[in-house]
């Protein structure tokens, strides 16, 4: 299951646009596994696509409110609910000709520049109920993740840097989404791979969103 998607590029578009659409969900493959009811926050999926699932292996994780990642042109927040992408500066585009040492804040999670990037999974099946008759969990942007550093920096002699973030269900799924990040590249690719260690099989789709103002308790 694989689903790359250039951010800054979409978050330019929609932020300079007059007329603001909100990306449609986009389906992606889905392994065997659970998932849970969707917020007001979180599209509907439009149905499931099916595809084998690697098993993943993590050592060490913490769970920790945001990881920096640097590279030569990001410096990038990811929160550890649901990898959300809640900040990036672009360190070569400073904001404005009388402030050339600040970098431009293009993501931003303070409420007066609020523009975030979401992206996770839903369940495809309506039908995929646990025995209480309530919907599977599953990891979407509101979820709590487990990476295995607190930062990550692309170093000198290196072109790629991976940040995965790990969830799992208490039915033994293990879904590991990693952002990758590229030297010059202001794109970051997200990939999912999952692990279905269930005796179920688990039917879910893939979506993407620029979310432009906090949530509030009414919408949860």
């Amino acid at each position: 299951l694989y689903m790359a998607f250039g951010f800054i590029s979409l978050i330019l578009y929609q932020t300079w646009m007059v007329d603001y659409h909100s990306p449609e969900p986009v389906r992606a493959p889905a392994a065997t596994g659970e998932v849970s009811a969707p917020s007001a926050d979180i599209p509907v999926a439009t149905g499931p696509v099916t595809a084998a699932a690697p098993s993943v292996q993590m050592d060490t994780t913490v769970t920790t409110p945001a990881v920096s990642v640097q590279t030569d042109v990001m410096d990038i927040s990811v929160s550890t609910t649901g990898a959300t992408i809640v900040k990036a500066l672009l360190k070569d585009y400073p904001v404005s000709l009388e402030q050339q040492d600040e970098p431009f804040m293009l993501v931003s999670n303070e409420p007066t520049h609020y523009l975030v990037a979401q992206s996770g999974l839903l369940n495809a099946d309506p039908n995929q109920k646990d025995a209480a008759g309530n919907p599977l969990p599953v990891p979407n942007h509101e979820m709590q993740m487990s990476v295995a550093a607190t930062s990550y920096t692309l170093e000198e002699g290196k072109d790629v840097i991976a940040v995965p973030f790990v969830w799992q269900s208490e039915d033994g799924i293990t879904v590991t989404k990693t952002l990758t990040f590229r030297r010059g590249s202001y794109e970051i690719d997200v990939d999912y791979v999952i692990d279905n260690g269930s005796e179920k099989p688990w039917s879910v789709s893939h979506y993407r969103q620029l979310k432009r103002k906090p949530g509030t308790k009414d919408e949860k």
